[in-house]
C-alpha cells in the first residue's frame, strides 16, 4: 500500500478544548473504491472533505486502517474517531 503523507490542523472550538495539533495522515492511494488517485489528487480530496466536514467523503478517501498521530501528545487514534470529530463540527 502506498501512503500519501498529508498535514492537517484542527483548532479548538473553545478555550476549554485542547487543539489536537498537527497530524501526519495517510491516504491509501492504491485503493479508493475501484479507482486509483495520484497522491496530490488524494490530498486535495482529503482537504476538501475535511474543510467541508464531509464525513462520507472522508470515509471514502481514507483507508480503513488509517491512523493519525497527534504530534503534540504522541497519541494515536483510529479513522472512526476522526469521522466522529468531523461529524460533530
Amino acid at each position: 500500500m502506498k501512503l500519501a503523507p498529508v498535514l492537517a490542523q484542527r483548532p479548538p472550538r473553545n478555550k476549554q478544548q485542547s487543539a489536537p495539533g498537527i497530524f501526519l495522515l495517510g491516504c491509501d492511494v492504491e485503493r479508493l473504491g475501484r479507482q486509483r488517485l495520484e497522491p496530490l489528487a488524494a490530498e486535495r480530496q482529503f482537504f476538501k472533505a475535511l474543510l467541508e466536514a464531509d464525513g462520507q467523503e472522508l470515509d471514502r478517501v481514507l483507508a480503513d486502517d488509517f491512523m493519525p498521530i497527534d504530534v503534540l501528545s504522541g497519541s494515536e487514534f483510529l479513522k472512526p474517531a476522526l469521522l466522529a470529530a468531523v461529524a460533530s463540527c
